[in-house]
Protein backbone atom coordinates (compact mmCIF):
# COMPACT_ATOMS: atom_id res chain seq x y z
CA UNK A 1 0.00 0.00 0.00
CA UNK A 2 1.23 3.41 -1.12
CA UNK A 3 1.87 6.16 1.60
CA UNK A 4 -0.17 8.97 2.27
CA UNK A 5 2.15 11.74 0.47
CA UNK A 6 2.40 9.17 -3.07
CA UNK A 7 -1.40 8.90 -2.55
CA UNK A 8 -2.02 12.71 -1.89
CA UNK A 9 0.52 13.34 -5.27
CA UNK A 10 -1.01 10.99 -7.52
CA UNK A 11 -4.22 12.61 -6.67
CA UNK A 12 -2.99 15.92 -7.39
CA UNK A 13 -1.50 15.16 -10.90
CA UNK A 14 -4.41 13.29 -11.81
CA UNK A 15 -6.24 16.68 -10.95
CA UNK A 16 -3.67 18.83 -12.63
CA UNK A 17 -4.27 17.01 -15.97
CA UNK A 18 -7.52 16.07 -16.32
CA UNK A 19 -9.97 18.46 -14.20
CA UNK A 20 -8.18 21.39 -13.49
CA UNK A 21 -7.64 22.39 -17.06
CA UNK A 22 -10.76 21.67 -17.85
CA UNK A 23 -12.89 23.36 -15.42
CA UNK A 24 -10.33 26.46 -15.77
CA UNK A 25 -11.36 26.53 -19.45
CA UNK A 26 -15.36 25.91 -18.40
CA UNK A 27 -14.67 28.99 -16.18
CA UNK A 28 -12.90 31.02 -18.96
CA UNK A 29 -16.36 30.31 -21.40
CA UNK A 30 -18.70 31.00 -18.67
CA UNK A 31 -16.80 34.84 -18.70
CA UNK A 32 -15.60 35.49 -21.50
CA UNK A 33 -18.53 34.05 -23.87
CA UNK A 34 -19.97 36.10 -26.42
CA UNK A 35 -21.13 36.31 -30.08
CA UNK A 36 -17.75 37.92 -31.66
CA UNK A 37 -15.36 35.10 -29.49
CA UNK A 38 -13.55 33.12 -32.65
CA UNK A 39 -14.01 29.47 -31.60
CA UNK A 40 -11.02 28.24 -33.64
CA UNK A 41 -11.59 24.44 -33.75
CA UNK A 42 -9.05 22.95 -35.02
CA UNK A 43 -7.02 24.85 -32.23
CA UNK A 44 -9.39 23.19 -29.56
CA UNK A 45 -9.71 19.97 -30.79
CA UNK A 46 -6.11 19.76 -31.11
CA UNK A 47 -6.05 21.07 -27.18
CA UNK A 48 -9.03 18.76 -26.05
CA UNK A 49 -6.71 15.68 -27.70
CA UNK A 50 -3.76 16.61 -26.17
CA UNK A 51 -5.30 16.98 -21.95
CA UNK A 52 -7.28 14.03 -23.08
CA UNK A 53 -4.09 11.53 -24.19
CA UNK A 54 -2.60 13.19 -21.09
CA UNK A 55 -4.93 12.09 -18.49
CA UNK A 56 -5.18 8.57 -20.25
CA UNK A 57 -1.77 7.57 -19.88
CA UNK A 58 -1.75 9.11 -16.65
CA UNK A 59 -4.29 7.32 -15.10
CA UNK A 60 -3.50 4.33 -16.75
CA UNK A 61 -0.07 4.45 -15.91
CA UNK A 62 -1.34 4.68 -12.26
CA UNK A 63 -3.42 1.66 -12.23
CA UNK A 64 -0.71 -0.52 -14.34
CA UNK A 65 1.36 -0.24 -11.49
CA UNK A 66 -0.45 -3.19 -9.68
CA UNK A 67 -0.60 -6.43 -11.23
CA UNK A 68 -4.06 -6.13 -11.71
CA UNK A 69 -3.76 -4.05 -15.03
CA UNK A 70 -6.60 -1.79 -15.63
CA UNK A 71 -8.68 -3.32 -13.28
CA UNK A 72 -8.26 -1.13 -10.16
CA UNK A 73 -9.83 1.76 -12.51
CA UNK A 74 -12.75 -0.53 -13.22
CA UNK A 75 -11.53 -1.72 -17.10
CA UNK A 76 -11.99 -5.11 -18.32
CA UNK A 77 -11.21 -5.90 -21.50
CA UNK A 78 -13.21 -9.23 -20.66
CA UNK A 79 -15.85 -7.05 -20.38
CA UNK A 80 -15.55 -5.12 -23.80
CA UNK A 81 -19.36 -5.91 -24.51
CA UNK A 82 -20.37 -3.72 -22.17
CA UNK A 83 -19.66 -0.85 -23.65
CA UNK A 84 -22.13 -2.15 -26.94
CA UNK A 85 -24.66 -2.73 -24.08
CA UNK A 86 -24.25 0.89 -22.51
CA UNK A 87 -24.41 2.32 -26.24
CA UNK A 88 -27.79 0.25 -26.27
CA UNK A 89 -29.29 1.00 -22.45
CA UNK A 90 -28.74 4.65 -23.04
CA UNK A 91 -30.05 4.89 -27.15
CA UNK A 92 -33.18 3.86 -25.16
CA UNK A 93 -33.67 7.10 -23.17
CA UNK A 94 -31.84 8.92 -25.97
CA UNK A 95 -35.12 8.12 -28.30
CA UNK A 96 -36.97 8.36 -25.72
CA UNK A 97 -36.11 12.04 -25.04
CA UNK A 98 -35.93 12.81 -28.83
CA UNK A 99 -39.37 11.64 -29.38
CA UNK A 100 -41.16 11.99 -26.04
CA UNK A 101 -40.05 15.78 -25.36
CA UNK A 102 -40.90 16.98 -28.41
CA UNK A 103 -44.36 14.88 -28.57
CA UNK A 104 -45.21 16.42 -24.83
CA UNK A 105 -43.31 19.57 -25.59
CA UNK A 106 -44.47 19.68 -29.22
CA UNK A 107 -41.58 22.30 -29.20
CA UNK A 108 -39.89 23.38 -32.70
CA UNK A 109 -36.69 21.36 -32.77
CA UNK A 110 -34.10 24.58 -33.52
CA UNK A 111 -30.44 25.40 -32.38
CA UNK A 112 -30.06 28.38 -30.46
CA UNK A 113 -26.54 29.17 -32.02
CA UNK A 114 -25.60 31.77 -29.57
CA UNK A 115 -25.22 29.41 -26.87
CA UNK A 116 -21.40 29.07 -26.76
CA UNK A 117 -21.31 24.84 -26.59
CA UNK A 118 -23.79 24.71 -29.48
CA UNK A 119 -21.42 27.67 -31.05
CA UNK A 120 -18.50 25.37 -30.55
CA UNK A 121 -19.80 22.22 -31.94
CA UNK A 122 -20.73 23.79 -34.52
CA UNK A 123 -17.67 25.18 -35.65
CA UNK A 124 -16.42 22.40 -37.10
CA UNK A 125 -16.89 22.82 -41.06
CA UNK A 126 -14.31 21.41 -42.97
CA UNK A 127 -14.14 17.27 -42.86
CA UNK A 128 -10.60 17.84 -41.65
CA UNK A 129 -12.30 19.91 -38.60
CA UNK A 130 -15.05 17.01 -38.16
CA UNK A 131 -12.69 14.57 -37.84
CA UNK A 132 -11.15 16.03 -35.46
CA UNK A 133 -14.07 17.04 -33.74
CA UNK A 134 -14.91 14.01 -33.21
CA UNK A 135 -11.79 11.98 -32.13
CA UNK A 136 -11.36 14.85 -29.38
CA UNK A 137 -15.16 13.59 -28.41
CA UNK A 138 -14.11 9.99 -27.95
CA UNK A 139 -10.67 10.43 -26.53
CA UNK A 140 -12.47 12.89 -24.27
CA UNK A 141 -15.11 10.68 -23.43
CA UNK A 142 -13.19 7.76 -22.63
CA UNK A 143 -10.61 10.22 -20.67
CA UNK A 144 -13.44 10.98 -18.63
CA UNK A 145 -14.47 8.26 -17.81
CA UNK A 146 -11.07 7.28 -16.68
CA UNK A 147 -10.09 9.96 -14.20
CA UNK A 148 -13.75 10.73 -12.65
CA UNK A 149 -15.51 7.73 -12.48
CA UNK A 150 -12.39 5.35 -13.16
CA UNK A 151 -10.06 6.54 -10.87
CA UNK A 152 -11.77 8.96 -8.48
CA UNK A 153 -14.56 7.39 -7.77
CA UNK A 154 -13.61 3.45 -8.07
CA UNK A 155 -10.26 3.50 -7.54
CA UNK A 156 -10.54 5.75 -4.39
CA UNK A 157 -13.62 4.64 -2.99
CA UNK A 158 -12.45 1.15 -3.06
CA UNK A 159 -9.37 2.47 -1.26
CA UNK A 160 -11.33 4.03 1.05
CA UNK A 161 -13.92 2.03 1.55
CA UNK A 162 -15.91 4.73 0.92
CA UNK A 163 -18.09 4.72 -2.45
CA UNK A 164 -20.45 7.39 -1.75
CA UNK A 165 -18.36 10.62 -0.48
CA UNK A 166 -16.31 10.00 -3.85
CA UNK A 167 -19.74 9.10 -6.12
CA UNK A 168 -20.76 12.63 -5.00
CA UNK A 169 -17.42 14.25 -5.10
CA UNK A 170 -17.10 13.05 -8.91
CA UNK A 171 -20.13 13.74 -10.07
CA UNK A 172 -19.66 17.54 -8.58
CA UNK A 173 -16.73 17.74 -10.48
CA UNK A 174 -18.22 16.63 -14.00
CA UNK A 175 -21.11 19.07 -13.77
CA UNK A 176 -18.76 21.96 -12.82
CA UNK A 177 -16.07 21.72 -15.68
CA UNK A 178 -19.72 22.15 -17.53
CA UNK A 179 -20.59 25.56 -15.92
CA UNK A 180 -19.98 27.53 -19.33
CA UNK A 181 -23.13 25.79 -21.00
CA UNK A 182 -25.96 27.57 -17.86
CA UNK A 183 -27.51 26.76 -15.21
CA UNK A 184 -30.49 23.98 -16.65
CA UNK A 185 -27.36 22.05 -18.64
CA UNK A 186 -25.77 21.91 -15.08
CA UNK A 187 -28.45 20.24 -13.43
CA UNK A 188 -28.04 17.79 -16.77
CA UNK A 189 -24.89 17.24 -16.48
CA UNK A 190 -25.52 16.18 -12.92
CA UNK A 191 -27.88 13.67 -13.42
CA UNK A 192 -25.82 12.24 -15.86
CA UNK A 193 -22.98 11.83 -13.93
CA UNK A 194 -24.79 10.48 -10.70
CA UNK A 195 -26.56 7.69 -13.42
CA UNK A 196 -22.60 6.93 -14.07
CA UNK A 197 -21.53 6.66 -10.56
CA UNK A 198 -24.50 4.37 -9.72
CA UNK A 199 -23.94 2.48 -13.21
CA UNK A 200 -20.26 2.27 -11.63
CA UNK A 201 -20.90 0.88 -8.49
CA UNK A 202 -23.27 -1.30 -9.50
CA UNK A 203 -21.85 -2.86 -12.47
CA UNK A 204 -18.51 -3.23 -10.84
CA UNK A 205 -16.46 -1.66 -14.15
CA UNK A 206 -16.59 1.33 -15.99
CA UNK A 207 -17.12 -0.41 -19.27
CA UNK A 208 -20.93 0.46 -19.02
CA UNK A 209 -20.18 4.29 -18.25
CA UNK A 210 -17.83 4.36 -21.58
CA UNK A 211 -20.23 3.06 -24.00
CA UNK A 212 -23.12 5.82 -22.78
CA UNK A 213 -20.58 8.60 -22.53
CA UNK A 214 -19.69 8.07 -26.00
CA UNK A 215 -23.24 7.35 -27.26
CA UNK A 216 -24.33 10.74 -25.53
CA UNK A 217 -21.62 13.08 -27.04
CA UNK A 218 -21.56 11.60 -30.29
CA UNK A 219 -25.39 11.29 -30.67
CA UNK A 220 -25.68 15.68 -29.81
CA UNK A 221 -22.47 16.25 -32.09
CA UNK A 222 -24.36 14.20 -34.89
CA UNK A 223 -27.76 16.11 -34.32
CA UNK A 224 -26.55 19.27 -34.24
CA UNK A 225 -24.49 18.92 -37.36
CA UNK A 226 -27.89 16.83 -39.17
CA UNK A 227 -29.99 20.10 -37.97
CA UNK A 228 -27.53 22.14 -38.69
CA UNK A 229 -27.45 21.23 -42.51
CA UNK A 230 -31.26 21.28 -42.56
CA UNK A 231 -31.06 24.78 -41.48
CA UNK A 232 -32.97 24.54 -38.06
CA UNK A 233 -30.18 26.63 -36.33
CA UNK A 234 -31.51 29.87 -35.24
CA UNK A 235 -28.78 33.03 -35.23
CA UNK A 236 -28.28 35.23 -31.64
CA UNK A 237 -31.10 37.17 -31.19
CA UNK A 238 -30.59 41.13 -32.58
CA UNK A 239 -32.32 43.95 -31.18
CA UNK A 240 -35.41 45.24 -32.69
CA UNK A 241 -34.46 48.36 -34.86
CA UNK A 242 -35.39 51.59 -32.97
CA UNK A 243 -37.81 53.78 -34.48
CA UNK A 244 -37.81 55.92 -37.10
CA UNK A 245 -37.59 60.09 -36.03
CA UNK A 246 -39.09 62.59 -38.71
CA UNK A 247 -37.96 66.40 -37.92
CA UNK A 248 -41.43 68.13 -39.18
CA UNK A 249 -39.93 71.65 -40.59
CA UNK A 250 -41.24 74.84 -41.75
CA UNK A 251 -41.23 73.70 -45.05
CA UNK A 252 -42.48 70.17 -44.65
CA UNK A 253 -46.26 69.13 -44.91
CA UNK A 254 -48.12 68.31 -42.33
CA UNK A 255 -49.03 64.42 -41.37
Amino acid sequence: MKDAITLNLELLAVLCTGVIPSLLASLFWKHFRNDNLDTKPGLIATIRITQSLGALALVSYIALQNQDGLKPIGVDLTRGGEIIGGIFVFSFFGLFYIFGYRLIMRKKQEVDYSRPDIKQMLSARTPVQRLSRLLSLILGSVSEEFVFRGYLLFLWGNRTNEIIPFAVASSLLFAAMHLYQGRKVIVYHLLFASVLAATTVLSGSIMLAIGAHLYCNLLLQIKLWILDARGKTISPAQPPPLPRMTIQTENSPAR
